[in-house]
């Protein structure tokens, strides 16, 4: 059985080598999403949605990437999140690569520099610290796709919170 499972893994893999990459993940592209649904786990604020622990929290995120060479893209991403008084902007750089092309679509993975600022309640603090995504772009046609994601917040201030998340996009390929 173990023999089966190993054999199964590593054709999935050469196939996957061999596949054509998709026209919306090639050289030349440009991707913009959006975060529809962000849910963090030990966290003071999400991506996109509403949360009812400490309050209500309420935030927008939004993406932009220029593929450099086939299936690596330069990605710049902004955001803006309020909750209980505290009113933060997050600005993010870095990259996205999509390894693996399976049927209708490719897993991928994000790795982001973070600034974090933010004000509210009398005081007001930056924090900088980086992102590490992985999730499935699934393509419904040449120029949209869904993604679910997860993703791992890592500040880099002593006393903050390592946050764990999940959460879905929606991107547009030009």
């Amino acid at each position: 059985m173990k023999k089966f499972f190993i054999t199964i893994v590593a054709a999935t893999f050469a196939f996957a080598a061999f596949a054509e990459t998709p026209e919306q993940i090639q050289k030349g592209s440009i991707l913009i999403e959006t975060v529809v649904i962000g849910e963090t786990i030990g966290a003071d604020n999400t991506s996109m949605g509403l949360r009812f622990t400490n309050g209500v929290a309420f935030g927008f995120s939004g993406t932009g990437g220029y593929f450099i060479m086939d299936k690596l893209a330069g990605l710049g991403k902004i955001g803006l999140s309020a909750q209980s008084g505290w009113t933060q902007f997050n600005f993010s750089l870095g990259g996205r690569y999509y390894p693996l092309t399976l049927w209708k679509g490719s897993l991928f993975g994000d790795f982001l520099f973070n600034l974090a600022t933010g004000g509210g309640n009398g005081r007001s603090e930056t924090v900088v610290g980086i992102t590490i995504n992985a999730g499935y772009a699934f393509f419904l046609n040449r120029h949209v796709s869904v993604e679910p994601l997860m993703y791992l917040d890592i500040p880099f201030k002593k006393g903050h919170k390592v946050n764990l998340g999940i959460g879905a996009a929606i991107s547009i390929y030009l």
